[in-house]
C-alpha cells in the first residue's frame, strides 16, 4: 500500500472515529432542562412565531433571577437570549412531534445541532490546510485535527445539545476560515471576506450575542495589529476600509440591544454580584484551568514559546519565504484571548463559554506544529545543531502530550456510555406516566426542575419549575403528579403543600435522583454542583432514589388540557 493510500486510510478511520464519538447513542438520555427550554421555545415559534414565554397553559422563563429581566412586555417575547437557536430546532421539532417514540424524538431533536457541530469542527480545515503544500502532509493536518476534536469530550458532549453551542462552533469556525482565506492565503477578495464576516458576525450575535462581542472584538484588534504592516502613507485609509464592515455589524446589531436589553440586564447583573479586580482575576485563572484541563490550552501556549524562542536564535535573523499562516495564527491567539478576558467578567461561569471555540484552539496547536516543522526545514532550522532539533521535536511531542493525556479519563467515559447508554432521572420518570396516563396531555404536573422536558415529551401541564416565574396561580392548581426534586431545594415547600392536601400514591423509581437527567459540563464551577454522568446512576438506598406521587384522587380534566404546551 503506498504512502497516499495509508494517509487516506487514516483520515477515514479519524473521520470514523470522529463521527462515532459524536453521533453515537444521540437519543440518550432524553433532554435536560437546557435543551428543553430551546426544545419548548421552538415549539412557540412553529405556534406563535417567535419564543413566548407565556402559552396556554405553560409559562417558559428560567432566565436570572428577577422575572423583570428577559420578557419584552409587549408581546411577552422572551430576551433572555437572542433566538437563533430557537428558530434553527424548530424544524427538528415539528418532525419530532409526529412521532411518539421517546427516542425517536430525542436523536430527531439533537441530529441537526450534532451535525452543525461536526461541521464546525470540519470547516476549521479549511483555515489550516492550505498552510502546507504537500496532498500527504494535508491529508496527515485533517486526520490530526479529527483525532484532537474526538479527544476532546467536553467539546463533543456540547456539540450534542439542543442548543447555541454547536452553533457557535460553526459560524465562529466560517469566521476564522474566511479570514484566513484573505488575509493569509490571498484565495478569496475583500469583497468576499467584507459581506461573509459581516453577515457571520450578525448570525452570531443572534445566536449567542456574548460570542458576537468577542470575535468582533478580536477582529477589531487584528485588524489594527495587521495595519502596523501597512506603509505609513496607506495605513489609515486600509483601516479605515478593512473596520468598515465590522463597524457597519456594529451598527446592524445595536437596535437587537435595545430589544434584549441588554445593557440593563448586564447593570443589574453587576449591582447583584458586585465583582471587583479580585473576582476578575479568580475568574480568569478559574477559566485558564479549564482549558488546560478539558481542552489543548498547555500545547496551544507552550507552543507559542517555542515558536517565539526559535525566533530570536541568531540563526532566525537570515531573512526567510514569507509565514503564510501567520496571520492566521495571530488572528485565532487573539480570539482566545479575548475570549478568556471577556468571560473573566462574567459573575456566571460555564464550561460552554469557551469550548465553543475549541475547534478553534485546536487548529492553532496544529498551525503552531506546522510552522516549527517549517523552520526545521528553513535555513534557520538546518542551521540549528542536531541537539537544538532535536529538543524541538521532543519538546513539541511533550507538550502535545501533555495535552492530550489528561483527557483519558473522560475519553474512557464516552466509549463506556457508548457502550451502555445513560439513563438520567426523566428516563424513567417519562416513560412511567406515557405507560400510565393514555393521554398525558390531560395531566397536570408539578416539579421544581426539569419541567420543559415533561412538557416537550408528554405535552402536560407543567407548573413550579425552577423559576416559579408563576408560581401565585401554581399554588391554585391541584396536580396530578408531583416530582419533587431532591437535589433542588428550591420551592420543595410548595410541592410539600400539594402532596398535603391530596391523597398520593409514592413511586420509586430505580435512579438515583441526581441534579439533572444529563449535563455537558465536565468542569466543576460554582454554578454546576455536579458534572456530566457517564453511566447511569443506581440507588444504593430508598433515600437516594427518585420519588414520583401518583395522586389517588385525580382531578377533573381542564377544558383547556388538550391543548399543546
Amino acid at each position: 500500500m503506498s504512502i497516499r493510500a495509508i494517509a487516506w486510510v487514516g483520515l477515514a478511520l479519524s473521520l470514523g472515529l470522529f463521527a462515532v464519538a459524536l453521533l453515537g447513542r444521540l437519543s440518550y438520555p432524553l433532554l435536560w432542562q437546557d435543551e428543553g427550554e430551546t426544545a419548548v421555545f421552538a415549539r412557540r415559534v412553529l405556534e406563535y412565531g417567535y419564543p413566548k414565554v407565556h402559552g396556554a397553559r405553560n409559562v417558559v422563563y428560567q432566565f436570572g433571577f428577577d422575572v423583570a429581566h428577559g420578557v419584552e412586555e409587549r408581546s411577552d417575547a422572551y430576551i433572555g437570549t437572542t433566538w437563533g437557536h430557537f428558530y434553527f430546532a424548530a424544524p427538528a421539532v415539528a418532525l419530532a412531534d409526529r412521532t411518539d417514540d421517546l427516542r425517536a424524538k430525542t436523536a430527531l431533536m439533537r441530529l441537526p445541532f450534532a451535525l452543525a457541530g461536526a461541521a464546525g469542527v470540519l470547516v476549521v480545515l479549511a483555515g489550516l490546510l492550505p498552510a502546507v503544500r504537500s496532498r500527504g502532509a494535508r491529508l496527515a493536518l485533517a486526520s490530526a485535527h479529527l483525532l484532537l476534536a474526538t479527544v476532546c469530550v467536553a467539546l463533543l458532549l456540547h456539540l450534542r445539545e439542543v442548543r447555541y453551542y454547536a452553533l457557535v462552533t460553526l459560524l465562529s469556525s466560517s469566521i476564522f476560515a474566511v479570514h484566513a482565506w484573505h488575509f493569509a492565503y490571498r484565495r478569496i477578495g475583500f469583497r468576499a471576506w467584507a459581506l461573509s464576516t459581516a453577515l457571520l458576525l450578525f448570525l452570531v450575535y443572534h445566536t449567542f450575542y456574548v460570542g458576537f462581542f468577542v470575535l468582533w472584538a478580536a477582529l477589531v484588534v487584528d485588524r489594527l495589529l495587521a495595519s502596523r504592516e501597512q506603509p505609513e502613507g496607506s495605513r489609515a485609509g486600509v483601516l479605515i476600509r478593512e473596520l468598515a464592515p465590522l463597524v457597519a455589524t456594529a451598527l446592524a446589531v445595536a437596535p437587537f440591544v435595545l430589544f434584549f436589553e441588554q445593557i440593563q440586564t448586564a447593570r443589574a447583573f453587576a449591582d447583584r454580584f458586585q465583582l471587583g479586580p479580585a473576582d476578575y482575576a479568580r475568574n480568569a485563572l478559574a477559566i485558564l484551568r479549564y482549558m488546560a484541563r478539558y481542552e489543548l490550552l498547555v500545547p496551544a501556549m507552550g507552543l507559542a514559546a517555542v515558536g517565539l524562542a526559535l525566533a530570536r536564535l541568531p540563526t532566525s535573523e537570515q531573512p526567510e519565504a514569507r509565514d503564510t499562516a501567520a496571520p492566521a495564527r495571530r488572528f485565532l491567539g487573539l480570539l482566545l484571548t479575548l475570549n478568556v478576558l471577556f468571560n473573566a467578567v462574567n459573575p456566571v461561569l460555564y464550561g460552554r463559554y469557551f469550548v465553543v471555540f475549541s475547534p478553534l484552539l485546536n487548529g492553532l496547536v496544529l498551525l503552531q506544529l506546522v510552522h516549527l516543522a517549517q523552520w526545521g526545514r528553513s535555513r534557520a532550522g538546518r542551521g540549528a545543531s542536531p541537539a537544538m532539533r532535536r529538543a524541538v521535536v521532543l519538546l513539541s511531542l511533550g507538550l502535545l502530550a501533555a495535552g492530550i493525556l489528561p483527557k483519558a479519563p473522560e475519553v474512557e467515559g464516552r466509549l463506556q456510555e457508548l457502550r451502555n447508554p445513560v439513563r438520567g432521572p426523566l428516563d424513567f420518570a417519562i416513560p412511567f406516566l406515557a405507560e400510565r396516563y393514555p393521554d398525558t396531555r390531560q395531566l397536570v404536573i408539578a416539579t421544581n426542575y426539569e419541567s420543559y422536558p415533561l412538557m416537550i415529551y408528554l405535552g402536560s401541564h407543567v407548573i413550579v419549575g425552577l423559576s416559579g416565574a408563576n408560581l401565585t396561580r401554581d399554588r391554585t392548581q391541584r396536580p396530578d403528579v408531583v416530582i419533587p426534586r431532591k437535589a433542588w431545594l428550591r420551592h420543595i415547600g410548595v410541592l410539600a403543600g400539594f402532596l398535603r392536601e391530596g391523597e398520593f400514591e409514592r413511586h420509586l423509581l430505580p435512579v438515583v435522583d441526581a441534579h439533572y437527567n444529563t449535563i455537558p459540563e465536565l468542569g466543576r464551577w460554582p454554578t454546576v454542583p455536579v458534572t456530566h454522568a457517564f453511566e447511569t446512576r443506581i440507588p444504593q438506598s430508598q433515600a437516594q432514589s427518585l420519588e414520583l406521587f401518583v395522586r389517588v384522587d385525580p382531578s377533573a380534566a381542564a377544558a383547556d388540557r388538550n391543548e399543546a404546551p
